[in-house]
């Protein structure tokens, strides 16, 4: 696909720029009656799975309708062999990129509060998600885009309790390496827990500035083994330890052990908020 350049037209859009690129999308800045939105785009030539991917996006995003925590879908449209899915325009970074810089600059742009605030809100967000029976499957940093506020995005892989769908192949598990919870990997089953973990791992990438394993190879392994070295990260940057424990309950490996809804996890980090 080519790229659009600033001008053009696309339906009821004008292009401004291009925000970037991902598998065989783009996302770009458009303008529609002057105010800003954001266009996923996508060749209707790609393969199937691809385009059904980006329809099955907006059919979720009207599901799920607003939540001040989660990117608005606002319309899905065909023309000129492209789709494109309009969301809501966030000016900001996601917090992998922010992560990143950290590492670069040696210079510490989110402390333990903006953590907790990020995680409780993305909880909250989830949460409205689970209430209409939607799991997100692939809860990470750069899935969560922060300005004045933190908002998850990208519904391609989510999944729709009510329907039971999207399906799977079998043998395919969805989700992003070392954020995919260890039930996963036994039952392709989807539900509100799993989604707890990943977020519960991002929570821990935003505390320690890495993720609870070793090697980065073998974290399956690791996760079999209820990642033996995570609490030594944490202390590493010094944690409070009623951080810690919120943050580890939420990645633990046995469902019995971690926190059952996103509501329960965000009512904690909420407590941590109040006693920091």
């Amino acid at each position: 696909m080519n790229d659009l350049l600033p001008g053009m037209r696309l339906g009821a859009y004008e292009i401004i720029s291009k925000l970037g690129a991902g598998g065989m999308s783009c996302v770009y800045k458009a303008h529609k009656d002057g105010a800003p939105v954001a266009l996923k785009v996508i060749s209707l030539s790609e393969t199937a799975s691809l385009v059904d991917s980006l329809r099955w996006e907006a059919e979720i995003g009207a599901k799920i309708g607003f939540h001040s925590n989660l990117v608005e879908i606002r319309d899905y449209a065909e023309s000129e062999g492209l789709g494109y899915l309009c969301m809501e325009f966030i000016d900001g970074n996601n917090v992998d990129d922010i992560i990143m810089q950290e590492r670069i600059q040696r210079k510490e742009k989110i402390g333990i509060r903006l953590a907790l605030g990020i995680a409780r809100d993305v909880a909250l967000g989830l949460q409205h998600m689970h209430d209409r029976n939607i799991i997100h499957r692939d809860v990470k940093p750069t899935n969560l885009l922060l300005n004045d506020r933190v908002k998850l995005f990208d519904y391609g892989i989510a999944f729709d309790l009510d329907r039971n769908l999207p399906k799977s192949r079998e043998g395919i598990i969805m989700g992003t390496e070392g954020f995919i919870p260890f039930e996963y990997f036994q039952s392709n089953d989807s539900h509100p827990p799993g989604d707890v973990f990943s977020l519960g791992i991002s929570l821990y990438l935003m505390l320690a500035k890495k993720v609870p394993f070793r090697d980065d190879h073998d974290w399956i392994q690791e996760l079999h083994y209820n990642y033996p070295h995570k609490t030594d990260f944490l202390r590493e940057k010094s944690v409070p330890e009623p951080v810690q424990a919120v943050c580890l309950k939420a990645i633990e490996k046995c469902l019995d052990n971690r926190y059952r809804s996103a509501a329960e996890f965000a009512e904690d980090l909420d407590r941590l908020l109040d006693n920091l």
